[in-house]
């Protein structure tokens, strides 16, 4: 959650220019302005302008276009959505230039390229974080942290989200969860609600009771909730810390929950709860997070879980309801594996074994990341494919696009369809036995005989597994992440949640149990849900959420004459 959170900034910036009008048009203008100034001298290279690039010796830029001076192309990048990296990939090549936020850009789309982008080194190219993003959410964050202090929190943060601590985090998060999805249906007939809404709040309470051992009170969490909006306004502005400024604002939000925060980490450390709690975690040896950094990554981890998991909890609302054949499986396997409505919390172990829910949460992700994209930039001239990236320049590889070309040998990409994921499975398994035949079949007997294993190239080799982890944890992780490869390059054809070799999302595997529940109890509680408006018009910066805000009628199964069994 809190690379991709911080990995997403540019497209929240990006978000500015879409709001512009024709009454504030020389705000706008002067803004970019200031906003240019800044990048500009933030930058440890001077940019290397376009002509300049051009007649560089060794240098080749891939086709596209720059747009307008200064903002370049970044009001269509911000207005179409996804139809603005798919119509110029198909114009200008999986490989095309631009100019984003008042920046030299090139867009990379495609398994192959990607890999390439996220596997460059630091020498090569490097993440970036805006100022603003830097001071909002503090430079014990793992977000502003570079090189090897970087690389211990993200370790830390790592052990501190493992399986085997998720595992002990499900029954208070399903708790919650049902408690939030029963309140939804609270009237008769039931009334329209806000999907959007409703699952954001839902988020900051697990993720509160995940930080801080218990549930927040309704005061409490609509303050902490408010405290929050204002925080992620800050994220859209300029770096301004005047009061009038929303950049101001959001500070001085930042230190109520600073406030907020320090007083739960303080109860939390003098207090010995037998709660699972993160927060008491990053106190203790097996944390080993600094002091001095625990409010940040805090205030980090509740942003980046309530922004991200909830767009894809809106998408899982969208795409099931328009799906009974889905809701019926999903029924089915429950039942299979006795996860009863109302019933005892459902264990990990069990998760990692209802195989259908798990493919209808990669195709949740696959359809609607909860990001677009990440940027890097070059600290020396970069190569991929025939051209050549000068330095200082931005890279912007895009997931949604990528997922999309990826899926291309695949039936139909637009339907939400988990079954593909079942049938690749197969697919690989397939060719897995074929090789694995050809291997028997061509090896020399010996006197020492060995055996020849071929891996699939989309789960870990055993020879490889991490150290105190499961063979179930491993397939709880990785189980299918993959599945659309054909070759070990297309590793990087499916990525939700970033890739690469330092800058991913940390919290993948509780985002992705936290979806599993919510799904759970929808369909344990709700006989359908319908969009009274219809399929909503996505935003997508800064994260795809629903324009409408999703309003949604719940019907569950006590308003229905017939059992459920039925």
């Amino acid at each position: 959650m809190n690379a991709i959170l911080s990995e997403n900034v540019f497209f929240q910036i990006a978000a500015q220019f879409a709001r512009v009008n024709s009454t504030c048009l020389s705000v706008f203008v002067a803004s970019t302005i200031v906003l240019g100034l800044i990048f500009w001298y933030r930058s440890p290279n001077p940019m290397t302008s376009e002509a300049e690039a051009d007649s560089s010796s060794g240098s080749r830029l891939p086709l596209g276009n720059s747009g307008y001076p200064l903002i370049g192309e970044t009001v269509e990048f911000v207005a179409d959505g996804r139809t603005f990296f798919r119509t110029r990939r198909q114009k200008y090549g999986p490989v095309f230039r631009s100019h984003l936020c008042c920046w030299p850009t090139v867009v990379v789309t495609g398994a192959e390229n990607v890999q390439k982008v996220l596997t460059a080194s630091d020498s090569t190219l490097t993440y970036f974080s805006p100022l603003s993003v830097v001071r909002l959410l503090g430079r014990g964050s793992l977000a502003s942290s570079a090189g090897k202090r970087h690389s211990h929190l993200q370790r830390s943060i790592m052990r501190l989200l493992a399986p085997r601590v998720i595992a002990r985090l499900v029954a208070p998060i399903q708790k919650i969860v049902r408690d939030h999805v029963a309140r939804w249906t609270g009237e008769t007939p039931p009334a329209v609600v806000s999907g959007s809404d409703c699952c954001q709040t839902m988020l900051l309470a697990v993720v509160s009771q995940c930080l801080f051992g218990f549930d927040l009170g309704a005061e409490e969490l609509a303050r902490i909730t408010r405290l929050l909006g204002v925080f992620s306004d800050g994220m859209l502005s300029f770096p301004v810390n005047l009061p009038g400024f929303a950049f101001h604002k959001a500070m001085q939000a930042r230190i109520e929950l600073d406030r907020f925060i320090a007083k739960r980490t303080s109860s939390m450390a003098c207090s010995n709860a037998d709660e699972p709690s993160l927060l008491g975690l990053l106190h203790s040896a097996e944390g080993a997070v600094p002091q001095s950094g625990t409010v940040d990554l805090v205030l980090e981890l509740i942003f980046g879980a309530k922004e991200t998991t909830a767009s894809a909890m809106c998408t899982a609302l969208i795409e099931v309801s328009e799906s009974v054949d889905v809701l019926s499986k999903l029924r089915r396997e429950l039942t299979e594996h006795k996860v009863t409505p109302g019933g005892t919390p459902v264990d990990y172990s069990v998760l990692a074994r209802l195989n259908y829910l798990n493919d209808v949460v990669k195709e949740v992700l696959r359809i609607q990341p909860p990001v677009a994209g990440g940027f890097r930039r070059t600290q020396k001239p970069f190569q991929i494919q025939d051209y050549v990236i000068p330095s200082g320049w931005m890279i912007l590889y895009c997931i949604t696009d990528t997922h999309e070309t990826s899926s291309s040998s695949l039936e139909d990409f637009a339907r939400f369809d988990p079954d593909r994921w079942r049938r690749a499975r197969e697919r690989a398994s397939e060719d897995n036995h074929e090789e694995e035949s050809s291997s028997t079949t061509t090896t020399t007997t010996t006197t020492t005989t060995t055996t020849t294993t071929t891996t699939s190239p989309w789960h870990e080799s055993s020879t490889t597994r991490t150290p105190n982890r499961t063979a179930q944890e491993e397939t709880r992780q990785d189980n299918g992440q993959s599945a659309l490869a054909t070759h070990v390059n297309d590793r990087f054809g499916y990525i939700p949640f970033g890739g690469g070799n330092r800058r991913f999302c940390v919290g993948k595997n509780l985002a992705k149990t936290i979806i599993s529940i919510f799904l759970i109890e929808l369909t344990n509680q709700m006989d359908r849900w319908k969009l009274p408006n219809g399929r909503p018009q996505i935003r997508t910066a800064p994260f795809p959420l629903p324009k409408d805000r999703l309003p949604v009628i719940f019907f569950p199964w006590k308003n229905l004459d017939s059992d459920r069994s039925a």
